[in-house]
């Protein structure tokens, strides 16, 4: 297991090890580790970052239309990585080279949060306008919309086939 200090190293959480340096090029909003423990996924002000762990080096740099985002999640084989942006819209990106693979509309505010289906079918998002919505990441249709929910979607997880807000 890994851990993330912001004092840009990845530790080993067992033995609380540093066993990577990082140089991110300014302060982190959110991250993610993919699946296969490989690659970091870093979203900064204004861009995003891909690392390969091993090597501690930029696998890609990604650069959102609009001020960073505010959450990264990897599919299960860590091939893809979805970004909940603040210009409203969630995004799909080849996590080696940072190719954008599909964007999603449809949001009524910003989204809040991402997390791919453990098959990698689906991309659930939701946020500051209560729905949550499942869309497809190939295409970035939007397949359903729950109903809205009480309050804002932070952050869920995807188990299985289930969703927990």
């Amino acid at each position: 297991m890994q851990f993330w200090c912001w004092a840009s190293r990845v530790f080993d959480v067992p033995s609380w090890k540093a066993e990577h340096e990082f140089a991110p090029a300014s302060d982190v909003y959110t991250l993610a580790f993919s699946p296969d423990n490989r690659r970091l996924a870093l979203s900064f002000a204004t861009q995003i970052q891909i690392w390969d762990v091993a090597d501690s080096w930029t696998l890609a740099d990604i650069s959102p239309p609009f001020a960073g985002s505010m959450s990264l999640s990897f599919s299960g084989d860590s091939r893809w990585v979805a970004t909940a942006d603040n210009d409203g819209y969630v995004r799909v990106y080849d996590a080696n080279n940072g190719k954008l693979r599909s964007t999603v509309e449809g949001f009524l505010l910003e989204p809040f949060t991402v997390a791919f289906s453990q098959d990698g079918k689906s991309v659930v998002a939701g946020g500051a306008d209560k729905t949550v919505s499942i869309v497809d990441p190939g295409t970035g249709k939007i397949l359903r919309t729950l109903p809205r929910q009480p309050g804002l979607i932070r952050r869920y997880e995807t188990v299985h086939q289930f969703i927990t807000i």
